[in-house]
């Protein structure tokens, strides 16, 4: 396996968490930033659902497409994801060249390192063996949940919470606001993400320069994170 693809090629990556559905959902958010296109199918002999991605390479990197796929995972849960339990539906990324290990290797040390995740091991999968026999699912079957939001957004947004997801997102990527030492005012993002991941979230130490840790004398006010 060599490197990573070229800039202004087009690549393909792989990505299992759960239920295919909801992953599509969140890569086809990204059409603006350079996915061309997001396919569910299934992975291998298990039968793992999973989505494949084709990115443009001069305007997203495999990189950008592992923080989003860091996001909407639960990368410490064997077994299965959320409320979906088997192995068809584990934590899993498909690599192609040792470039990408290499990337998904140093993030998952990061983020384990960091504790965003919590205490316990990251058990996401690193499937850098030959390529697994990808199965896509019929075109009339894709977009399901993009196209629920649309329709009927109310029985979309149940459908999040029931799943075990959007609470999962705000306990570790939601913001909070609070008031420190009885100053207020105060709002950080993701305000588990620390140390080294930022390194692997950037944007977070961009978006909470300035603002208090916290610890201390806190207290919150408001937000999503809890």
């Amino acid at each position: 396996m060599g490197g990573m693809a070229q800039a202004g090629e087009l690549a393909t990556a792989t990505f299992a968490s759960g239920k295919f559905t909801f992953m599509e959902y969140e890569f086809l958010q990204l059409k603006y930033a350079g996915v061309v296109d997001v396919v569910p199918g299934y992975l291998g002999d298990d039968r793992i659902e999973a989505v494949q991605v084709t990115y443009d390479t001069s305007r997203i990197s495999f990189e950008a497409l592992m923080r989003t796929y860091w996001k909407h995972c639960n990368p410490t849960q064997a077994g299965g994801q959320f409320k979906e339990v088997g192995a068809n539906f584990i934590s899993a990324v498909q690599v192609s060249s040792s470039a990408m290990k290499e990337l998904v290797e140093t993030q998952k040390g990061k983020l384990e390192r960091s504790g965003i995740f919590g205490n316990e091991p990251i058990v996401t999968k690193i499937l850098d063996g030959p390529p697994l026999q990808f199965d896509p699912i019929p075109v009339d079957q894709r977009g399901t949940l993009k196209t629920l939001k649309l329709s009927e957004p109310k029985k979309f947004e149940k459908l999040q919470k029931e799943s075990g997801r959007l609470k999962y997102f705000d306990q570790h990527f939601g913001f909070v606001q609070f008031c420190k030492d009885k100053v207020c005012g105060y709002v950080r993002f993701a305000p588990r993400c620390v140390d080294e991941c930022e390194d692997v979230f950037p944007e977070y130490r961009e978006s909470n320069f300035g603002q208090p840790l916290l610890e201390g004398d806190i207290k919150l006010t408001g937000g999503t994170f809890r």
